[in-house]
């Protein structure tokens, strides 16, 4: 229901309406402003708090009029194929709670009905596959009785966007009818098969038909990306299986998580011959000391070219061959993902500057261990950063030092002083955002409060602002803070999530009340945990 001061507000929009249309003929008038009306009405039942779908679905009960644009809204997102379950399950004359009774072949009526409904989805959050249904149950009926029916033909003929398709072993193709020619973004998760000769694992013998049977289905793909089950899953792949991939020339994002072993390979014979790649992920699994890579004939000169943007996680050894690979790229944006190896490391970054040092604009550098007894001492910021000043349009730099997020997920002790901050300050004039997380370092190895002013007159375009300190109650009346950059809007502390203490919240609550009222442009300030994944460091990470 619409309360009183919203009903004036679309009778003020009706006015409008006609005052604006005065040279038109009345009863184009008169469709007009009914058509703004109804149209307006259905973006607040979208948009409204708490919105929910039934209240759409009973505004397209209202008439003729008021269905065909509640319908479109209410149909164009879907979360699953199920909303075709239950029409179909209405038209059998079942109630929800009961199981339909479906008869094969579903006749022509009650075809149209469902392709009224399913030409107005353009998007689908998930579709599951039957080997993830009851054997026996209605759902699966219904879903093989749905593609017997489409005989070939898209059941979504106008979808343009696929969230996910999860599959199971054994897997099977239901969702592949749901694909017509118009899509064009498609995330898959394919089941690792289990060998009959030990625990080895591998992407099932059915991965490159699956990728064939997708391109035959829809060829102009510009964003795709597959896993097997969750990063450093012990993948084999191999080159040959990923060769369908070479369909798609208009492929325009890629994320893959595939084995070590064919990583090169794989940048070689097929990434380097997808014309229109600009984007791509690599997830890397383990590498095994009995493992050797495949080998790539004819293509060790072949190098990517179209490349915007780069995004890996796997050992240094890889990272650094992979960079080497793509360096005739004009990266922008660049996330690399590896263990704490200071050599491995050391060669990538001299990569990133020896051949992307006027190209990049955004850098994220995340550091990972499995356990924070396995670093024998903490990582220095200083060599990571150093080698980065020739980024000379960098915008934006994220760095993350933290344990593998098993059980729990606990930050490095870091070692960051002033003068770090400084030389980043002096190297990126044009920084707008700039995180560091880490768990403060022990005494002379951490950053004092005076050090945030070290960006002003420098980085005068600074926006985010997130620094490990030991203590945030360092801030007081007493220190020189004034000095921050005016452009800066969110300040953020990292500080050791151990202080719980009444005292500490107080402390916390009172640097927050004293920052506010030295720095008026700030609008956001938090104090973030150090032991967390949680959703303020994404927001700080994905700023």
């Amino acid at each position: 229901m619409l309360d009183f001061e919203e009903i004036a507000t679309y009778s003020h929009l009706a006015c409008s309406i006609g005052i604006a249309s005065a040279h038109m003929s009345s009863a184009a008038q008169v469709a007009s402003c009914r058509r703004e009306v109804v149209v307006a009405i259905i973006f607040h039942l979208v948009h409204a708090p708490n919105s929910w779908k039934g209240n759409l679905a009973r505004c397209a009960r209202v008439n003729k009029f008021f269905f065909h644009l509640a319908v479109k809204t209410l149909w164009e997102d879907i979360e699953d194929w199920n909303p075709l379950y239950y029409v179909l399950h209405k038209s059998y004359g079942k109630r929800r709670g009961y199981q339909p009774t479906i008869r094969a072949p579903i006749d022509e009526q009650k075809w149209s009905r469902l392709k009224m409904y399913a030409e107005h989805v353009r998007r689908v959050r998930c579709l599951m596959d039957g080997s993830t249904m009851e054997p026996d149950g209605a759902q699966l009926t219904t879903l093989k009785t749905l593609v017997d029916r489409a005989g070939g033909t898209p059941i979504f003929p106008n979808l343009r966007r696929v969230d996910a398709i999860h599959m199971e072993n054994p897997p099977s193709c239901e969702p592949f009818a749901f694909l017509p020619p118009s899509l064009r973004e498609l995330s898959l998760k394919f089941p690792l098969h289990d060998f009959l000769w030990g625990d080895d694992k591998g992407p099932d013998p059915g991965f490159e038909q699956m990728l064939r049977l997708l391109h035959t289905k829809s060829p102009a793909l510009t964003s795709f990306s597959f896993t097997f089950g969750g990063e450093n899953a012990t993948s084999i792949v191999k080159l040959q299986q990923l060769t369908p991939l070479l369909g798609f020339t208009h492929l325009q994002r890629l994320e893959v998580e595939i084995s070590w072993i064919c990583c090169k390979g794989f940048l070689r014979a097929v990434c380097a011959k997808l014309p229109e790649l600009v984007s791509l992920a690599v997830v890397l699994d383990t590498v095994m000391d009995d493992e050797t890579v495949e080998p790539v004939e004819g293509l060790s000169w072949l190098g990517i070219s179209t490349l915007e943007e780069f995004q890996i996680s796997g050992h240094p050894r890889d990272m650094a061959a992979a960079l080497e690979i793509i360096a005739p790229s004009p990266l922008r944006v660049v996330d690399l993902r590896s263990s704490y190896d200071s050599t491995g490391w050391a060669r990538s970054l001299k990569l990133l500057a020896a051949h992307f040092h006027s190209t990049i604009t955004r850098l994220s550098l995340a550091v990972v261990v499995d356990d924070e007894s396995h670093c024998k001492e903490p990582p220095q910021f200083a060599l990571f950063a150093r080698p980065l000043y020739v980024l000379s349009r960098l915008e934006a730099f994220i760095f993350d030092a933290h344990t593998v997020p098993c059980m729990s997920m606990s930050r490095l002790a870091l070692k960051l002083t002033d003068a770090d901050l400084r030389g980043i300050a002096k190297a990126w004039p044009k920084l707008r955002k700039l995180v560091i997380l880490g768990k403060p370092g022990s005494t002379g190895e951490t950053i004092t409060p005076r050090c945030i002013s070290a960006f002003a007159g420098k980085c005068t375009q600074l926006e985010a602002l997130a620094l490990p300190f030991p203590d945030v109650s360092e801030f007081s009346p007493g220190t020189r803070v004034t000095k921050l950059v005016p452009t800066v809007k969110r300040l953020a502390f990292v500080q050791d999530s151990m202080h719980k203490l009444q005292e500490a919240k107080d402390a916390r609550a009172k640097c927050g009340a004293y920052l506010a009222r030295v720095l008026p442009n700030i609008k956001v300030f938090e104090v973030l945990p150090v032991r967390s994944g949680d959703e303020k460091v994404a927001y700080w990470k994905d700023l």
